[in-house]
């Protein structure tokens, strides 16, 4: 169903919220009667084919089968919500509910389903100890052990009401999991099933196994590590569909036929029970507002070990909008300091593209009344900057991104104005345009002439060609302890392959490059510009060598993982980067270089008990042969021997402190001998949640990182 997909794909609760409910909300089809006679009570003990409901259609069959009149009414009474969500449109097709239980009958106008009862609808299945239906009132009932799966979906209540006719419900005391990763395919209606081997599979392999690490998704206050960023808390963007698997509860969900809503919905990605990360949504609420879905938690906290607890404020997805689109952060270089800033909504271009707007007001700037930003008007770019009076739109600001495709092609516009003065235009504006396409040359298929068949590529096995045209106005280009170089103005054609192999114990990386381009840019060693042309060929080969790795027998992580979401692999590594260049420039200068990284990487310990039970150890050589020298100043290969080191080492419990550093080797280097280019990290280290704080010394950057880890599994846990 390609355009549910569209629409919902990172609407995760809500889709699960409503999938238990699509059993008996749609129109619906007679499925072809094996036998014509009138309807037979069912017994479970007998074998599933021997249980299909057949029937002749006389007037007592119709007011007496269950199956029939409750088929009939829902062909009558359907939610407008429901059915936008998941009627298919490739299809005229429907599906129709079948019950079978241990014993049906009418009295007074309602008909009762009891024992072992259960409901199919296309490959989904309701489950129940007691059904009942009124003819009169349309009220619709399961009770006592509820349980609903739709292939990966699968959830658990004690009671499940809805009304037919005023299109009203709610369900008590769920309790489930939804398997994100699973969904667009879960949706389908019209797919294939086994009823006999659901039915002795249904419920018996509830108990957690399989259970793999996938990866953390970040979502918290994190720097972006822009050197004039010196403390900057960037948007928090939890992105659902990063986290393969949710567990989720909650004490009651009502249903109309425009939305659901809950007083409050508790969520965890941790398969183990006690979770250590939930999130807790007050005055939950879904409903369609202009053929998309909107789910908004009007009150939302983070609870981490039902120890700490945080509000994460109003949370609002709408076209994968983030939790927060405020913003508050730090910008010394381009905005005098301390700003304010706010995401707005997508806007549609042309059907084709999307435009995102990032206002910002200049808090800072706007208190002092001056601003350090900019140059002396009428001086040159490469100027200092000097003390500016601010005019009113001094303290505004813009980010703004158009991106989509263009044919086959992306294409992505980036600017940056850091004021709305037009006289500083010039020195305020940054930009950056890029039309990229790539293409997996892993995914061809090969003809085998042995076996005349098609036969794919190996799974561990990628390549990829990338061709990217760019155009850039003022460029920043990091040189690592070196500083920032800027290119002022820059057009030009790129065009990579990138292979790369990996198995259990090694991992290899190989990049071919040609870029050429027009480039205005500060010249080396002097304040004044160059404008040439460049070509470029470049190689790189990565090779990570396994010297020693400890055997294992433990495969899979257990609750008694607390500061772990994965094995730690005992193991020595010997990794190698090889870096080649050429580079040609139309003034006749070139320079050649290869760069040689290279040194070992260790890992020891198990992270399970609660002293120094983890570390991990590597450090890099960097020696460069280099001829030639760039006429730029941000191109320019740095030719210094050094060595790099990281370190990271558990201290108590989830405690892990790190340190990196590079160490100049050549004696005449301004820092022979002394650590540059450090940074420091402090990590509180969970199986399903992680915090870490980093503070990076030659910009004076800090910042926190909030992530969740993602799992994925079969089975469920208990209700937490």
């Amino acid at each position: 169903m390609k355009f549910i997909s569209l629409y919902l794909r990172n609407n995760s609760l809500f889709l699960f919220s409503l999938l238990f409910l699509n059993f008996f909300l749609f129109p619906l089809n007679k499925v072809k009667s094996e036998e014509s006679e009138t309807y037979k009570f069912l017994n479970l003990s007998e074998p599933l084919k021997n249980k299909k409901i057949s029937y002749s259609l006389n007037s007592d069959f119709i007011d007496n089968n269950f199956n029939y009149f409750l088929n009939n009414n829902l062909q009558n009474y359907s939610n407008s919500l429901i059915n936008y969500l998941t009627q298919n449109p490739d299809t005229l097709d429907k599906s129709e509910v079948e019950i079978v239980s241990d014993k049906q009958y009418q009295k007074d106008g309602v008909f009762f389903a009891e024992g072992n009862v259960i409901l199919y609808f296309s490959d989904a299945e309701l489950r129940g100890d007691n059904v009942s239906f009124d003819r009169t009132s349309k009220d619709f009932v399961i009770e006592g052990n509820v349980s609903f799966k739709k292939r990966n979906q699968y959830f658990e209540a004690s009671k499940l009401f809805y009304n037919l006719e005023e299109e009203k419900g709610y369900i008590d005391n769920v309790y489930g999991v939804l398997d994100v990763i699973n969904l667009e395919k879960d949706l389908e209606l019209n797919s294939e099933r086994n009823k006999e081997d659901e039915l002795l599979n249904f419920g018996r392999n509830k108990k957690l196994r399989n259970l793999d690490y996938i990866s953390s998704s970040t979502f918290g206050l994190e720097n972006d590590f822009e050197a004039e960023k010196r403390f900057n808390i960037s948007d928090i963007s939890l992105d659902f569909p990063t986290i393969n698997k949710w567990r989720f509860k909650s004490d009651k969900i009502f249903i109309d036929s425009k939305s659901l809503k809950s007083s409050k919905v508790i969520l965890s990605n941790d398969p183990f029970n006690k979770p250590q990360f939930k999130i807790k949504s007050i005055n939950f609420s879904v409903e369609i507002v202009k053929d998309k879905i909107k789910i908004i938690g009007r009150n939302n906290w983070i609870i981490l070990d039902n120890k700490l607890t945080f509000p994460i404020g109003r949370w609002t997805i709408f076209d994968k909008d983030p939790i927060s689109r405020w913003t508050i952060g730090s910008d010394y270089n381009e905005k005098d300091g301390f700003y304010l800033s706010r995401t707005f909504d997508d806007i549609k271009v042309l059907n084709k593209f999307k435009l995102s707007l990032t206002p910002y007001f200049l808090i800072q700037r706007s208190i002092n009344g001056y601003t350090n930003s900019f140059r002396e008007k009428n001086s040159s770019i490469l100027s200092d900057k000097v003390k500016n009076q601010n005019s009113f739109g001094d303290i505004f600001s813009l980010d703004t991104k158009l991106y989509g495709k263009l044919n086959e092609w992306d294409l992505e516009i980036n600017n940056n104005l850091n004021t709305f003065n037009t006289s500083r235009f010039s020195e305020a504006l940054r930009s950056k345009t890029i039309l990229k396409r790539s293409y997996d040359l892993n995914s061809f298929k090969k003809i085998s002439e042995d076996l005349n068949s098609l036969v794919m590529s190996d799974n561990n096995y990628s390549d990829f060609l990338d061709i990217q045209f760019y155009s850039v106005f003022r460029e920043k280009v990091s040189k690592g302890y070196e500083g920032e170089e800027e290119i002022y103005f820059g057009n030009g054609l790129s065009i990579a392959q990138n292979k790369s192999k990996r198995d259990k114990s090694f991992f290899k990386n190989t990049t071919y490059l040609y870029d050429a381009g027009q480039f205005k840019a500060k010249k080396k060693n002097q304040n004044d510009f160059n404008n040439l042309f460049r070509n470029v060929i470049a190689f790189s080969y990565d090779y990570n060598i396994p010297l020693w790795i400890k055997k294992s027998s433990v495969k899979k992580i257990s609750k008694d993982y607390k500061f772990t979401p994965n094995i730690i692999k005992n193991s020595i590594y010997w990794n190698t980067n090889i870096d080649a260049g050429m580079f040609f420039y139309s003034n006749g200068d070139s320079q050649k270089a290869i760069v040689l990284n290279t040194g070992p990487a260790m890992t020891f310990g198990n992270f399970k008990k609660n002293y120094f039970d983890f570390s991990r150890i590597s450090s890099q050589f960097t020696t460069v042969l280099k001829s030639g020298e760039s006429p730029f100043a941000f191109d320019d290969i740095n030719d210094d021997n050094r060595i790099k080191v990281n370190l990271e080492q558990q201290i108590y419990g989830p405690i892990v402190v790190g340190f990196e550093s590079a160490i100049p080797l050549d004696s005449t280097h301004q820092d022979y001998g002394r650590l540059v280019d450090t940074k420091y990290t402090l990590e509180f280290k969970r199986r399903a949640y992680g915090l870490r704080a980093y503070y990076q010394t030659n910009n004076e950057v800090f910042g926190i990182q909030f992530q969740i880890s993602n799992f994925d599994y079969d089975g469920l846990s208990p209700e937490f």
